[in-house]
């Protein structure tokens, strides 16, 4: 996801974005998207938040591509039920 706008975008491959998209709305948690894909056959790893955050890049995606509908019902609802998921996980304190 960090590489994707720079390596992709620029050079017309716009049709990796849906592919990885896709993969990683399959690997959705609540709130969290895997940082990590290990080999095939074994699960990914949801070792930190900030890999949510490269979801984002779906911006970079409709600036250069435009193609709203795409956003609007692919990325869209992630997004959606991602910051929902953060809004209602209550606060904890750490020490």
């Amino acid at each position: 996801m960090v590489a994707l706008p720079g390596l992709t975008l620029p050079t017309g491959q716009f049709d990796v974005r849906p592919q990885h998209s896709a993969h990683l709305r399959q690997a959705r948690r609540p709130g969290m998207l895997p940082n990590r894909f290990p080999d095939a056959g074994e699960t990914p790893e949801y070792n930190t938040v900030d890999a949510t955050l490269w979801f984002s890049s779906g911006r970079a995606y409709l600036a250069y591509t435009g193609d709203r509908e795409f956003v609007r019902n692919e990325l869209y609802p992630v997004f959606a039920d991602i910051i929902s998921w953060h809004l209602a996980a209550p606060v904890t304190e750490s020490k």
